[in-house]
């Protein structure tokens, strides 16, 4: 039986329905249940009918009324695995079951089951924080698929504070150009995290009609928002972005200043340019984020590096950033970043630089 199943090319109904005993019933039963994971659709069907024409099936279901709490979650469980359209309305009473592992095991076999039926009992559950698993309830609901965003987003405006966040944590991680309404709706929400997701949202999205609001969001009030604006902007990878995230390095809070950072040198040449020029930044805030960014990036030892190129432009891109360098490194300070450099061509070079325009070239010499 095995190795017919394994073929796909079993007809239980024709080809095992003569003299069973309950026995040899029960065995197949059980073999059809283990192998219903097999790709095959047609051989899947089968294996159901066989479940199916002996009962199998119905008395999983008549068992999810059992008194033995056991029984019921059993049952609940093997028709998960089934997904039979006939276990839904059993499937959906089981919802208000006392017992919670039964609950939830009825939750988990209609998020497999599917269907409209079962989304709409779902994100009902969900708002019933006082009876349920938000985060279990929310991890079902997310794997149902993109179909439920637009029921989470009918449903979000009823729904209590806990499963607000946990149904825009499924639409965020499903949310497409469909959903930007909605997102643009949260940037005014009073609940901090609310548009905080919202944002993450909008970077998800990937959509340039989201540039105006993400730009909006780095002043929002709430410096949590503004760092995941800033990310998100780099997520969208615009240029136009620029300006307002070099704004972003001098922000009082350093999880803003790092993830503009983090956006500007996502942003190509032109976000690496953005970042050099900061270095000569009157905030030491802006200098030293920009600072910190292009040397953990490898992007400022690359650029530097250039300083023994053949090319005259390149050399000249080399010379303006260790000017910058210069200018507001001490002597110290150059040493130990001349010293993390391996091209020791490019440390003479830059120590030449260093000892003919420092005010420190005394010491330096």
């Amino acid at each position: 039986i095995k190795e017919l199943i394994k073929q796909g090319s079993l007809n239980i109904a024709e080809e095992l329905n003569a003299d069973l005993s309950d026995r040899d019933i029960k065995i197949i039963n059980n073999l059809c249940i283990e192998n219903l994971s097999i790709s095959k659709s047609h051989t899947r069907d089968q294996l159901i009918q066989w479940l199916r024409d002996h009962g199998f099936i119905k008395h999983c279901i008549d068992q999810v009324t059992s008194e033995n709490r056991w029984d019921r979650a059993k049952a609940i469980e093997i028709l998960g695995i089934l997904k039979v359209n006939e276990s839904e309305s059993i499937l959906l009473a089981a919802l208000d079951d006392q017992v919670f592992d039964v609950r939830i095991r009825a939750a988990k076999a209609l998020g497999s089951l599917g269907g409209k039926r079962a989304q709409h009992a779902l994100i009902s559950v969900l708002g019933d924080e006082g009876r349920w698993s938000i985060i279990r309830i929310a991890d079902i609901l997310g794997q149902m698929g993109p179909s439920v965003v637009n029921d989470l987003i009918d449903a979000f405006p009823k729904l209590g504070t806990a499963s607000r966040l946990a149904a825009l944590d499924i639409i965020i991680r499903l949310v497409d150009n469909s959903h930007l309404q909605f997102l643009f709706s949260c940037l005014s929400d009073n609940d901090m995290e609310v548009r905080t997701r919202a944002v993450t949202g909008l970077g998800n999205v990937g959509n340039a009609t989201a540039l105006p609001m993400l730009l909006y969001s780095l002043h929002d009030r709430d410096w949590p928002v503004r760092a995941k604006s800033a990310k998100a902007l780099g997520e969208l990878g615009l240029s136009h972005s620029i300006p307002s995230l070099i704004e972003c390095l001098s922000d009082n809070e350093w999880w803003v200043r790092q993830s503009a950072a983090e956006a500007l040198s996502r942003l190509g040449d032109e976000g690496t340019e953005a970042l050099i020029h900061c270095l000569s930044s009157t905030d030491v805030f802006c200098r030293d984020q920009a600072f910190s960014m292009l040397q953990s990036t490898g992007q400022m030892t690359n650029r530097l590096e250039e300083i023994t190129s053949r090319k005259p432009e390149a050399i000249a891109r080399a010379q303006n950033l260790a000017a910058k360098l210069i200018e507001h490194l001490s002597l110290q300070g150059f040493i130990d970043f001349c010293e993390a450099i391996p091209n020791t061509d490019v440390r003479k070079a830059l120590w030449d630089m260093y000892k003919r325009y420092s005010k420190y070239s005394e010491s330096a010499a």
